[in-house]
């Protein structure tokens, strides 16, 4: 008997943890009870603010005294990959008349993304849900008074509800370069390739000298304004014209497309190395085979004759901000510095 409860209690504590033990909390001091001066700690305060009591002498909240007062807080690490959908929770002394909303602000740029109106409340735990954009870094949650009256708040708190909401998707516009998109008319340059938004959609977006490409920039793929002829053989490439080599195979600036283009009985072939912990592997001719002469560009010694490759290896894009990077060559596009057959 002992055993067989202890076994019904266990499936009570599983079935409860799926509910909610993959929720996490986004808003740090929900119930305003750790005050840092005149302030509840890990809030932004705007306008004046009072601790004052509830409905129980030992509990305090936070009144929202001047017409313009508000409470603000930014969570750095939540976006689009940890949850869709946030649950609300929020315990208030709202007055009938009195202005209150709840914002928030995806990507904390300044632009509010959301505003709604919390409704009268006599000390009630109201709870809601709010469905979050189809992608997104970061989040300011934001509560606001614009008027007279009284408003108290002795609870404030959201958590991750992944795939509860049913309520239509935030709109969040004006994103940047690498987000992912659906439309043209939610990156902050109108374009949209790829499932990310990029800076161009096509050549008459850029300079003269420039056309609008694919590049690999930390860890995403999306369209930008590129030199033509500026990528080096290995370099990520969508189009011929990107390439010095003047051939772009299968994502990799390459020396070929076809055995037709090589000479000397040379089949075009994979290089003998790629860069590290990159999906391009690009087409020379010989590559691979040791059939590339003394003198000629290599990947690795497999290329070589001489099975002799210096001075090749695998280094990242200068350009990129990759120091505090563990793993540098992972997520900052990763390249290939071609060596010389001795």
């Amino acid at each position: 008997m002992t055993r067989r409860i202890i076994h019904r209690l266990s499936l009570v504590i599983w079935a409860l943890c799926l509910l909610s033990c993959s929720r996490s909390d986004l808003i740090r001091n929900p119930n305003v009870e750790r005050w840092c001066g005149s302030k509840p700690c890990d809030w932004v305060v705007e306008g004046d603010v009072q601790r004052v009591g509830t409905w129980h002498p030992n509990d305090y909240a936070v009144s929202l005294v001047s017409d313009d007062a508000a409470l603000t807080q930014e969570n750095g690490t939540v976006d689009y990959r940890d949850t869709d959908c946030f649950d609300f929770a929020m315990v208030a002394k709202i007055d009938p008349g009195v202005d209150v909303f709840l914002e928030l602000d995806f990507l904390a740029d300044g632009s509010v993304e959301l505003s709604q109106r919390l409704p009268v409340s006599n000390w009630e735990r109201r709870t809601f849900r709010v469905t979050a954009p189809d992608w997104y870094s970061k989040v300011r949650f934001i509560i606001r008074k614009a008027g007279p009256g009284l408003a108290i708040l002795a609870e404030i708190s959201a958590q991750t509800a992944d795939g509860q909401c049913t309520a239509p998707r935030v709109e969040l516009r004006d994103r940047p370069q690498g987000a992912g998109c659906t439309s043209d008319d939610q990156c902050a340059e109108d374009a949209c390739g790829s499932g990310r938004c990029g800076a161009c959609n096509d050549d008459d977006s850029c300079a003269d000298h420039e056309l609008c490409a694919l590049q690999d920039v930390d860890d995403a793929r999306y369209k930008i304004c590129v030199e033509r002829a500026s990528a080096q053989l290995g370099a990520a490439c969508d189009r011929d014209e990107q390439c010095a080599t003047g051939a772009c195979n299968e994502g990799a600036c390459s020396e070929c497309k076809a055995h037709a283009d090589c000479e000397d009985g040379k089949l075009c072939s994979l290089s003998a190395a790629r860069p590290t912990n990159s999906r391009y592997w690009p087409l020379i001719c010989g590559g691979g085979q040791s059939r590339r002469e003394a003198g000629e560009t290599c990947t690795g010694d497999r290329d070589c004759e001489s099975s002799d490759c210096q001075e090749a290896e695998t280094v990242c894009d200068p350009n990129l901000n990759c120091e505090d990077s563990e793993t540098p060559c992972l997520s900052c596009g990763p390249e290939l510095q071609l060596g010389t057959c001795r």
